[in-house]
């Protein structure tokens, strides 16, 4: 049950986030893609790169098993570097970009999030982080984050 609870409160703070403070929540978004690439998939590339493949081999959609067990699974390393690229390449363009860029990253982080959505109950809540995104995709955010943060200090 705490693999779906804590998930599911942070998930809903970063959408309370993104409601009360979009930009905020889009570098918010940014970093926690950035992290979730590097200080979590890039743990598991350098000492487990398997356990994507094995994860998967239990998705509760049945017919992407397969998947994960014979393709994920004959070359994991280089799948994970593959994942690794694309959520550094969504963060850094919710984290660094302006404008069109931003929601470029926005959909990218939406396709993930519900793409991997069947791989498990711990992956339940994702939506509720795309809906967060998808709020993001309605606003404006014209300047990169270097020129937002001067603005909002000034």
């Amino acid at each position: 049950m705490t693999n779906v609870l804590i998930p599911l409160a942070v998930y809903l703070g970063i959408l309370a986030l993104c409601l009360w403070r979009p930009n905020a929540g889009r570098i918010f978004i940014g970093i926690f893609f950035l992290l979730m690439a590097w200080a979590v998939n890039g743990v598991v590339l350098a000492t487990n790169p398997g356990m994507n493949a094995a994860y998967g081999s239990n998705a509760l959609i049945p017919f992407l098993r397969p998947l994960f067990t014979e393709i994920v699974g004959a070359h994991p390393a280089f799948w994970m570097i593959l994942l690794i690229a694309y959520e550094t390449a969504t963060g850094l363009l919710i984290l660094l970009g302006r404008g069109r860029q931003i929601k470029a990253g926005l959909i990218l982080g939406i396709i993930f999030l519900l793409g991997i959505t069947p791989l498990g109950v711990e992956t339940q809540t994702n939506p509720v982080m795309a809906i967060a995104l998808q709020h993001l995709l309605s606003k404006e955010f014209p300047r990169s984050l270097r020129r937002s943060l001067s603005s909002e200090a000034a």
